[in-house]
């Protein structure tokens, strides 16, 4: 695991040391962190608290994040694929152009997550709360359609 941390000026150090040291994380504190770019393919940040962090370009490729508080994080080219999700919430994150391929969401709050350009394709949504609130324009669903519902005219 390659980490390229940012600005830690935000979130408590000791946990950003654990994750640079062991690659996990879990129940860390990394609220409003600035995390851009790192590798953290397989990380554990099971119920982590990654509110208004900046994920913009983060590798989360089979990370698990169940339980996890990613509350208004920006995520805009993140790679969530096949990562474990359950539970998580992303109410009001930014997900634009995000790989959430093969994901597994369920029961995660997606109210008001803008999901332009995402691409959702064979993920695993059920129980998905608030669903209907969030943004989907140029999103390719689970079942490989495009979802252009919510791009403005």
């Amino acid at each position: 695991m390659t980490l390229f941390a940012g600005t830690a000026s935000a979130f408590d150090r000791e946990n950003l040391e654990q994750l640079r040291s062991t690659g996990n994380c879990a129940r860390c504190d990394l609220a409003r962190s600035d995390l851009r770019e790192l590798d953290l393919g397989g990380a554990d940040l099971w119920d982590a608290n990654l509110t208004d962090a900046n994920l913009n370009g983060v590798n989360l490729s089979g990370a698990t994040l169940v339980g996890a508080d990613l509350s208004g994080a920006k995520l805009i080219g993140a790679d969530l694929s096949s990562a474990m999700a359950t539970g998580a919430s992303l109410i009001g994150s930014n997900l634009t152009g995000a790989n959430l391929e093969r994901a597994d969401l369920g029961s995660v709050d997606m109210y008001d997550a803008d999901l332009t350009d995402a691409n959702l394709y064979q993920a695993d949504l059920p129980r998905i709360a608030r669903r209907d609130t969030a943004i989907y324009c140029r999103t390719k669903m689970p079942n490989g359609d495009v979802d252009n519902s919510g791009c403005s005219q």
